[in-house]
């Protein structure tokens, strides 16, 4: 793909901030560490490519790539959880810049969940894929890169869509992906949407994909969730184990006396069936004593009949 035609779209995730005056600014570190790690995962840096450890540092310009059947844990600072997934390659292309606060890592290819927390002032964390950038200040979402299309699923949190070509972003096209919603696009239609000045389409995250998330993530450790943001852990319980809804006190009477009805029918079904086996079974006694009977008759009949034949029999001939 020539440089000048990459397209990408702007996720921009806007976040109210308030402070107390006169408190300092929080001190939050921004390091990002390995605190998992499942089959074939490395990391390859200035120095050279390794296996990934648990306690490894990810360095700017480092690149995590993973196996199949393959996982890595990153801890972002004391924030959030970054989850690669199998068969994905993800570059650290800016951890913290001093000047702007921005953390940006480049998802070439695979899936990416993260789970961030209400981010410092002045701090912005970016996911950029081949065709598209996620830019947040704090929520969960997951990003997926296959090299011919990209999808962002959002978990939490808001996300403003910008499309973006030859690095310049355009201003005059943008929508709000907002929880439980999600945008997949192919790079066409990345390139359409910009030619006509179309709307970014977005639509909510079905059922299938929200269990396919929570299978991706169900199993991240304990230990791993004691590292982040209490507002991470809760993001991520909340899609592990999702809330049962609350079900109004009058919604509750009406269930109770549907099942009531129901069980009545049940038994009054029951019980008609039985009685029409009742009578079954009563009119084929009558049935067959009614049969015995004739047969009864004609047996009796038979045999006169044969006595009657024997007794002119035995009567002498003159």
């Amino acid at each position: 793909m020539k440089k000048a035609g990459i397209l990408i779209l702007s996720f921009c995730a806007l976040f109210c901030f308030c402070s107390k005056p006169q408190q300092p600014q929080e001190k939050i570190s921004f390091d990002v560490k390995v605190q998992s790690v499942l089959g074939d995962v490395k990391i390859k840096s200035a120095t050279g490519e390794k296996a990934a450890s648990i306690n490894d540092a990810v360095n700017e310009g480092d690149i995590v790539s993973t196996g199949k059947k393959s996982i890595i844990d990153l801890i972002y600072g004391e924030r959030g959880l970054i989850r690669i997934q199998e068969n994905s390659v993800v570059r650290a292309v800016i951890l913290k810049e001093q000047v702007t606060g921005e953390t940006q890592l480049n998802l070439d290819k695979g899936k990416v969940f993260i789970s961030v927390s209400k981010l410092v002032q002045n701090t912005n964390f970016k996911v950029k894929t081949p065709t598209t950038v996620a830019s947040v200040r704090g929520t969960t979402f997951r990003v997926s890169a296959t090299g011919k299309s990209m999808r962002l699923d959002v978990l939490s949190g808001k996300v403003k869509i910008n499309p973006i070509k030859d690095d310049k972003v355009i201003e005059t096209i943008e929508t709000f992906v907002t929880e439980n919603q999600a945008v997949e696009l192919s790079n066409k239609e990345v390139e359409n949407l910009i030619t006509i000045k179309g709307e970014i389409p977005v639509e909510a995250i079905k059922p299938a994909i929200k269990e396919e998330i929570k299978n991706e993530i169900k199993d991240v450790a304990p230990e791993v969730m004691t590292l982040i943001h209490s507002g991470s852990e809760k993001e991520i319980e909340k899609i592990i184990k999702p809330e049962s809804p609350v079900v109004p006190e009058d919604s509750k009477d009406k269930v109770k006396e549907t099942d009531e009805r129901k069980k009545k029918e049940e038994q009054a079904k029951l019980l008609k069936e039985q009685d029409e086996k009742d009578k079954q079974t009563e009119a084929d006694r009558i049935a067959k004593e009614q049969a015995d009977k004739i047969k009864q008759e004609e047996e009796k009949k038979q045999a006169a009949e044969v006595k009657k034949k024997e007794r002119a029999s035995s009567v002498p001939t003159l």
